[in-house]
């Protein structure tokens, strides 16, 4: 069996009640089997209170104003101080930790959607690395599943890391040169032409700056048609399940401020906000270096997924999408804060934004589906 992780994995240290948003608050935590079954059989006081604050049929714990009956006043979990940590369910014990199962690989991450790990990704000047390792461990994997196809979306994420960390380039042109080639890998696929895909990924092997001058071209073409874009898709941000009322409450704000004052208006926002402490201000708190974090991450944690729904193009168009709408919600506090850009908003945007968007499945599928034809 090998094992991957990024090199800030195991610095991750949960700040439990330090933390500006707690995990136990806004989501359904579903409980395994095991801990299930520990619950119910808890005796005494604290085990009657388990026994009523948990939903049995559903497996989930009881949620009372969007909070997890067992988050104390201090936000806390009671079972944690009562029972101790050996006593939570996977869910809680794991979280923000994220695992990806491949045939004969396993691939640890932590989630966006948890404060300290956005901190640790996002002000981490080195580009991310990968710790690998290997065991004598066997795991039977499921039958059918395309080892060959898991190959190749390997070695082109390898290509598309390449592409995303070259700091020579601009990062809005990175992101570009990664679409160009994931729509050709993407047609080739749906072919089922696999030596192409091959011979595409060699290409990008030996020269992944190929591109770099079409990306620019089209990102150029992109721009004039911004303001366009970014209407559309915070429509389709409103039509998804909103988990949390104050993310609605930010889109209706960045709405406002970013699409209902014409395009005159939203040019000279961007404007002011490049020439703050957009790609090419020179910051030290430059935004392209959260961006490029945050879209490795996403292509980390989700291109590899392709294998099991063929999605290649939608998973870099995802990645290319969470860039920048983090980074317009980004623009828009900045504009309303006295255009002072402090680090913690952007980390405070990125893990709001994928609570909504990464950590839930049905969102991130139906924004990739929406993806792939917009």
């Amino acid at each position: 069996m090998r094992y991957v992780k990024p090199q800030y994995y195991d610095a991750f240290v949960c700040i439990a009640d330090q933390c500006p948003a707690t995990c136990c608050r806004g989501w359904q935590i579903v409980i395994d089997d095991d801990a299930l079954v520990r619950y119910w059989n808890e005796k005494g006081e604290f085990g009657n209170r388990l026994k009523n604050s948990i939903d049995w049929e559903s497996g989930t714990f009881c949620q009372y104003d969007g909070r997890c009956d067992f988050l104390n006043d201090r936000n806390l979990c009671d079972i944690h101080e009562t029972l101790g940590e050996g006593a939570l369910c996977d869910t809680c014990r794991r979280y923000p930790r994220h695992v990806e199962e491949f045939e004969g690989v396993r691939e640890y991450s932590l989630t966006l959607s948890c404060p300290e790990a956005a901190r640790r990704m996002l002000t981490d000047s080195a580009p991310m690395t990968l710790v690998e390792w290997e065991t004598e461990e066997e795991e039977t994997f499921e039958e059918g599943f395309d080892f060959l196809l898991y190959t190749q979306l390997a070695d082109a994420r390898k290509v598309v890391f390449r592409i995303l960390q070259d700091r020579d380039v601009d990062m809005r042109i990175r992101m570009e040169a990664c679409l160009i080639f994931a729509e050709t890998m993407q047609e080739l696929l749906d072919r089922e032409n696999y030596a192409g895909v091959d011979d595409w990924i060699r290409i990008h092997e030996a020269d992944y700056r190929r591109d770099m001058e079409l990306a620019k071209v089209r990102w150029e073409e992109k721009e004039e048609k911004r303001l366009l874009q970014r209407k559309k898709e915070v429509e389709q941000l409103k039509s998804l399940e909103i988990l949390d009322p104050a993310w609605a409450a930010l889109l209706e704000e960045a709405e406002s401020v970013l699409c209902q004052n014409g395009d005159a208006s939203y040019r000279s926002l961007c404007a002011e906000f490049q020439e703050g402490c957009g790609y090419e201000s020179g910051s030290a708190k430059d935004w392209a270096l959260a961006a490029e974090q945050i879209a490795v991450f996403f292509i980390y944690t989700y291109f590899c997924g392709a294998v099991y729904d063929g999605a290649v193009y939608a998973k870099i168009r995802l990645m290319e999408f969470s860039v920048q709408w983090i980074q317009e919600l980004t623009m828009v506090q900045w504009h309303q804060k006295g255009k002072e850009q402090e680090e913690g908003a952007i980390i405070s945007l990125a893990y709001r934004f994928a609570r909504e968007i990464e950590h839930s499945d049905p969102n991130r599928i139906a924004l990739e589906e929406w993806l792939e034809i917009n």
